[in-house]
């Protein structure tokens, strides 16, 4: 197996970036599919609630990251959504970079159908590390003028090829 890895990002907070991940990947978890959500969101924890894993994690992608745990004792599933499994952001600091992050996914990779990248707000470590591992990008979005001036974020390499989105039409 080896797995399709899915970054969700936003230029800015507050879009709903952790619902959707988790949404997605119980959709994807209810078709059968074996699907990894690792929360890259240093301080804004949310996925553990969402996901319905809140009080379960014992480690956190930064002790993976950082050499304290192997990454399969940071796998929880969820008791909320079959098929998905939660690897939380630590509740304050940490420090996503990419090779560390890169053999994570490469380990996981034969045990998921889908790993799903929920990257912190703008285009800072979080944004820059899944950048390079991921195969596709899920960009969410509200309706405000900060969020569809994201124009900086379409001059990232991964997007080159998409089209840019329309403006917002205020």
């Amino acid at each position: 197996m080896n797995a399709q890895t899915i970054m969700i990002c936003s230029g800015k907070g507050g879009t709903g970036k952790s619902t959707v991940s988790v949404l997605l990947g119980a959709q994807l978890g209810a078709w059968g599919r074996r699907v990894l959500l690792i929360e890259l969101d240093s301080g804004l924890r949310s996925v553990d609630m969402i996901a319905g894993v809140y009080g379960k994690t014992v480690y956190d992608i930064e002790d993976v990251l950082c050499g304290r745990c192997d990454g399969s004792k940071a796998i929880v599933p969820s008791p909320l959504y079959p098929g998905l499994s939660v690897i939380s952001a630590p509740y304050e600091g940490g420090e996503v970079r990419a090779a560390p992050l890169a053999g994570l996914i490469l380990a996981m990779r034969e045990y998921f159908d889908y790993i799903l990248l929920d990257t912190a707000a703008g285009m800072g470590a979080p944004f820059t590390a899944a950048n390079r591992l991921a195969d596709r990008a899920l960009v969410v979005l509200t309706p405000d003028p900060v969020a569809c001036g994201m124009g900086a974020l379409w001059r990232m390499p991964c997007y080159r090829a998409a089209a840019p989105p329309a403006p917002c039409g205020w």
